[in-house]
């Protein structure tokens, strides 16, 4: 089984994640694309006391569901600037809140498949 990572689908404009699998046969692959819309409703959703909002940013940075959806697709350096997800990767580890280096914002980050 081959995961590949989410990307935004060209035609749809949404968040696609592609599974893959080689039959039986040794030659033919079967492909699902799988699309996060329902990933994306909860984060909307998400609100934290008027203060915060959520977001599901992967491995690379790509930000793969936004509370704002002009976000989705786009890297976290372009919404957040360069080093958030560095600074983010460094310092957090399924964290109860992580001031960054800015001293302006909290993180609370949720691993998931180790990423």
């Amino acid at each position: 089984m081959v995961i590949v990572p989410p990307y935004v689908d060209a035609q749809t404009n949404t968040v696609v994640v592609t599974f893959c699998k080689k039959l039986s046969d040794g030659e033919a692959v079967v492909a699902l694309d799988v699309i996060v819309n329902h990933i994306q409703k909860i984060t909307e959703e998400i609100n934290v006391n008027g203060k915060g909002y959520g977001l599901v940013v992967d491995s690379d940075g790509i930000i793969i569901a936004h509370n704002d959806k002009k976000y989705v697709g786009t890297n976290c350096s372009e919404a957040y600037g360069r080093g958030f997800l560095d600074d983010v990767k460094a310092n957090s580890k399924d964290t109860d809140g992580l001031t960054l280096s800015d001293g302006e914002h909290i993180i609370f980050t949720k691993t998931v498949l180790g990423q």
